[in-house]
């Protein structure tokens, strides 16, 4: 008898606030694992409970599971924080998204998760009428910068959230 390995399950689906726990969980995981890397971009203040629960309930976050087990998030949403003022977008009007928090467990970092996450975020845009996505990524992060430019986003400009922060 032959014993076959069943393949994992993966689905992709809007949080709920009985996963909220998982979501706080996986977030603190890799802020940590960032800081380790020495990448100091989330810290206690962001993201906070606050922020994360509120997305949640707003059902503006959506998790990446593996076999039933929260492997990354991100969150979709219409708030532009005030410091996007100044940038230069290239897109101005129609329906514009903006991309939160995108993070991967660090049980499931470098296996192109937050690749897939990210392709699976701009359909469910497209799927909600939006026509223009924005996001926010550290300076200092090579790797989240080579995933946005390896998927096509352009860089529009530079804002400056910490500044009391080397960038």
């Amino acid at each position: 008898m032959s014993h076959q390995q069943e393949k994992p399950k993966f689905s992709f689906q809007l949080l709920t606030s009985e996963q909220f726990p998982s979501a706080i969980q996986l977030l603190k995981a890799a802020a940590e694992a960032m800081r380790n890397a020495g990448l100091y971009q989330w810290d206690e203040k962001y993201p906070n409970e606050a922020v994360v629960k509120t997305a949640i309930a707003s059902n503006d976050t959506y998790g990446y599971f593996i076999d039933n087990e929260l492997a990354g998030l991100v969150t979709l949403d219409e708030r532009q924080d005030p410091l996007y003022t100044p940038v230069h977008w290239k897109k101005t009007t129609g329906k514009i998204a903006v991309i939160h928090r995108l993070a991967v467990s660090p049980n499931y970092q470098g296996r192109g998760l937050g690749k897939i996450i990210m392709e699976l975020i701009h359909e469910k845009a497209k799927e909600k009428g939006f026509n223009s996505l924005r996001l926010d990524a550290f300076s200092s992060n090579p790797k989240i910068q080579k995933l946005y430019t390896d998927l096509g986003y352009n860089r529009c400009g530079e804002i400056f959230i910490y500044p009391e922060r080397p960038a």
